[in-house]
């Protein structure tokens, strides 16, 4: 049994090697399987940029047809983070920036004021504030008032 294994080694081994005994590359080997009748290879890009940059990734995914196909992958979104805090918002997927054109406004935004723009806790602290600043505007009027009676 083990006999066999070491064949079937040192065959895959010869079919990974030119005449002269050096060894092909991974893409060579692909392609020079292509003539057998199930050997895989990846496809050709049709895409002219080789390098290895962050709008040109790929994955190797095997067809129904039991080819190995290279599979361009889309960049991914980030997602919409609040203006004050930073925070992902929830609720809000994250996409491309084109790819908001083509959602509906429901799926952008939240049904609350500065939905789409603020988290909860923030806009919670917006209206907490702003209730504070208009109390403390009617204190000083009280106060203004109670001095002015005093004299």
């Amino acid at each position: 049994m083990t006999t066999t294994r070491l064949a079937y080694v040192s065959l895959e081994l010869m079919d990974n090697t030119f005449d002269d005994g050096t060894r092909k590359s991974h893409t060579e080997s692909a392609i020079s399987n292509e003539h057998q009748p199930n050997g895989n290879m990846y496809t050709d890009d049709d895409c002219g940029n080789s390098y290895n940059t962050r709008s040109n990734k790929v994955r190797v995914v095997k067809t129904p047809g039991g080819k190995l196909q290279y599979q361009h992958l889309k960049k991914r979104g980030s997602p919409p983070k609040c203006g004050d805090c930073g925070i992902k918002l929830p609720g809000i997927p994250a996409l491309r920036p084109r790819e908001y054109a083509t959602i509906s406004r429901r799926r952008k935004t939240v049904q609350r004021s500065y939905g789409g723009s603020r988290c909860s806790n923030c806009v919670k602290d917006r209206v907490v504030r702003a209730f504070l600043i208009e109390e403390q505007k009617i204190v000083k009027k009280v106060l203004k008032e109670s001095q002015q009676k005093k004299r």
